[in-house]
This record gives C-alpha cells, sequence and structure tokens, in this order.
C-alpha cells in the first residue's frame, strides 16, 4: 500500500510539473494587468458539473475584464483527483472537482448518508456560507485550496438491474434489501450503509458498472445521479429515488494563488460561485425531471420515489448505525461539528 502511494505520488509530481510546462501560459498576470487562470474539470457535457463550471466561467468574464480563463475542461487533464492533486499543488487555479479523498480522506464526509432528505435542507447546510459549507472549506484550506461552492449533481438513488424485477419490491429497509447484490464505489461508508439497508454490497469500479449490469454481476447499483439515467438506460429496469446525498461537487481554487488576487478580483469570483450555487441547488428538481422523462421516453424506465415517512426511516438508520462509524473513520471532532452544522442548519 505504502509503495503504491509512493508511486502515485510520484507519478502526480511528475504529471504535475510536465503540465505546468504544457500550460506556461501560466499563472501570471498580463501585460496590462489582467490576470490569467487555468480552469480545469473532468465533466462530460451532460453532467451538472459541466453546466455550472461554463455558468461560473461566464459570470466571471461578464462582470470582470480584469480575469481571462484558459479553459482545460472534459478531463484533458486527468481524472478529477488529479485535477484536485494539481490545483493543490498550483499547476491549475480553478477545478471543479468531486471529493479528493487521496488528498485528505476526510473529505469522504461527503458521502455520509441522509444528513440531509431533500434539496430545500441541502440548500440550508451547504449553499453559501453555510454551517457545513465552512466545515468542507476548513478541510479544502488544510489541502491547499479555497472552497469557493459546494454543487450537487443530484439527488441520489438506486438503478436497478433490467431482468432483476425488483422495483415493487424495494420499499421500506433493511427488510426489503433482503441480501440483493448491490454495487457500491469504493467506500468504507457505502459499504457500511448497504448492509445496514439490507443489501449485499461490492465494490465495483465505475468502468465496469455497465458491464455488470449487463452481465447481472450485481442487481442495484447505489451512488448514481440523474444524467446517468441515459448513459445506462438500455439495461435499467428502472431508478428509486432514496434522495441521497451523494454526488457533491467542489468548486475550488489554488488557496496561494486566491490570497495573491485583489480584494476587486476576489469579490467577482466569489459573488459568481455563489450565484451559481443558488442556481444549483434550485435547479436540481427540474434537472432531475429532464432526464427522468428523457429516459422513460428512450428506454421505458420505470421512475418511483420512496414515500416522505421512508425517507425518515433512512435517516435514522443512518444516524443510529452509520453515523457512529463514520466517527471512527472521521475522528468524533469531526463528526461533532457536522453534527453542530445541522444543529444550526435547523435540521
Amino acid at each position: 500500500m505504502e509503495k503504491n502511494l509512493w508511486i502515485r505520488s510520484v507519478v502526480v509530481f511528475f504529471v504535475t510539473f510536465a503540465m505546468s510546462l504544457i500550460l506556461s501560459f501560466g499563472n501570471d498576470v498580463l501585460a496590462g494587468g489582467k490576470v490569467k487562470l487555468i480552469y480545469a474539470d473532468q465533466a462530460m457535457e451532460t453532467q451538472m458539473v459541466h453546466k455550472l463550471g461554463l455558468m461560473f466561467l461566464e459570470k466571471v468574464e461578464a462582470s470582470s475584464d480584469n480575469i481571462v480563463f484558459k479553459k482545460r475542461m472534459g478531463g484533458v487533464l486527468g481524472d478529477y483527483m488529479v485535477i484536485a492533486e494539481q490545483t493543490s499543488m498550483g499547476a491549475v487555479d480553478i477545478s471543479m472537482i468531486w471529493s479528493p479523498s487521496d488528498l485528505d480522506p476526510r473529505l469522504d464526509i461527503g458521502w455520509l448518508g441522509w444528513l440531509v432528505k431533500n434539496v430545500e435542507e441541502a440548500k440550508l447546510l451547504l449553499g453559501p456560507n453555510k454551517p457545513m459549507f465552512k466545515i468542507f472549506e476548513e478541510l479544502y484550506a488544510d489541502a491547499g485550496m479555497k472552497l469557493l461552492m459546494v454543487g450537487c449533481d443530484g439527488m441520489s438513488g438506486i438503478h436497478v438491474r433490467k431482468g432483476a424485477n425488483l422495483m415493487d419490491k424495494l420499499n421500506h429497509f433493511p427488510q426489503d434489501g433482503n441480501g440483493i447484490k448491490a454495487r457500491i464505489p469504493s467506500s468504507k461508508l457505502y459499504e457500511v450503509r448497504a448492509k445496514n439497508l439490507g443489501f449485499a454490497p461490492t465494490a465495483i469500479p465505475y468502468s465496469e458498472v455497465y458491464t455488470g449490469l449487463q452481465l447481472g454481476t450485481f442487481d442495484i447499483r447505489f451512488c448514481t445521479e440523474p444524467s446517468e439515467l441515459m448513459m445506462f438506460g438500455d439495461v435499467l429496469e428502472g431508478w428509486v429515488g432514496i434522495n441521497e446525498l451523494s454526488c457533491l461537487s467542489f468548486l475550488v481554487m489554488n488557496l496561494k494563488r486566491w490570497n495573491g488576487l485583489s480584494e476587486q478580483d476576489k469579490a467577482v469570483i466569489q459573488k459568481a460561485a455563489d450565484e451559481v450555487a443558488l442556481f444549483n441547488w434550485d435547479y436540481i428538481p427540474e434537472y432531475t425531471k429532464e432526464w427522468e422523462n428523457k429516459a422513460k421516453e428512450k428506454y421505458n424506465l420505470q421512475i418511483k420515489y420512496l414515500p416522505d415517512s421512508e425517507l425518515e426511516n433512512l435517516q435514522k438508520i443512518a444516524e443510529e448505525k452509520e453515523w457512529p462509524v463514520a466517527e471512527t473513520l472521521f475522528g468524533k471532532e469531526l463528526m461533532q461539528k457536522i453534527y453542530q452544522a445541522r444543529k444550526d442548519a435547523g435540521l
């Protein structure tokens, strides 16, 4: 394990060094005082984070003729973990990423189950300058990055494999989990969560998900976001909405680069990020419905949502059985901050 981490560190160093040369476009102030910034992401055009990134860039450029971006989107600089490391080290200035746990395992608190039950609660907890935003802000600062916004690809649900015939059977947990084979990402929290809900979890790489659904390697899949209904639609029976907040995204900037900006430039960037964050949370229901309708029309997928009473049950299970495990993973001090953040948000 330690050898693998050392090798990864060496690879990341040389990749980052090479990128800094290739992108010698640089982190310098241009003649005339303009600031030129490199922006990167790994997002596909169908994903929410792609839309949010473009909106942020457009808002900044429309508000200031002093800031110019060089865009490196769609994963041309590597996956989100590599992009996060490049941002931390300064080869990339600003990026839209998912939780880069390689930099700090504590950032996986974004995987915590049912801290909220709906978008309205999420906005109170994670919106601009809200209680849990501040917790993430501290963690990203420790990793050398300024957190500008917390976003979300959409409230998550469960993919049900075509031919599994489970859509009518997933209603109440843990009873209905019934040992069903469930694909999870490589996360201790997800392993605990799936078992708590009665499923038999197995960690499978994202690149193997489609084949796994096709071959019946597993019957249901956790950690999905709305646009994936079309990506996997031809091998799905349907989707069960469980309002799991597991697809958080983060707009971050190299901290030293941020600290070197003028107050005016900081204000422009932060204002744009705040506006995009608020749009994001408000847009999620419409965005989700768009993809549901497309998937129903093209693949005749079944779509259902668990009732509020069952969402209350899922949150109770998480609070009693998952959050205590999180204390052993992230430490009681951090979890106490999260509990307090929920109280401060009125949850």
